[in-house]
């Protein structure tokens, strides 16, 4: 579980990145034979994909922890009944 809060909080970071910075990444770091306005298109639905992953991702890792914590309190309260 923590490798997977690791990878999404730089997954989300990447996105967030991707999604804002979109000229500088094209201009700057990625030298590609795609036009400008493609690679900006294409950098920005990747940023969005990749936030709503991210989001995705803390939805799920809420429900797990929720749902491991209401095992961990049932169990509890089974022992202290017997």
């Amino acid at each position: 579980m923590p490798a997977t809060v690791v990878v999404s909080i730089l997954q989300g970071a990447a996105a967030v990145l991707a999604f804002s910075r979109t000229s500088d990444l094209l201009s700057d770091v990625l030298k590609s034979y795609v036009r400008e306005e493609d690679g900006a298109v294409i950098l920005r639905v990747v940023g969005g994909l990749g936030v709503a992953i991210f989001c995705l991702e803390w939805v799920a890792l809420a429900l797990a922890f929720m749902l491991r914590y209401y095992a961990y309190v049932d169990r509890e309260f089974l022992e202290w009944r017997n």
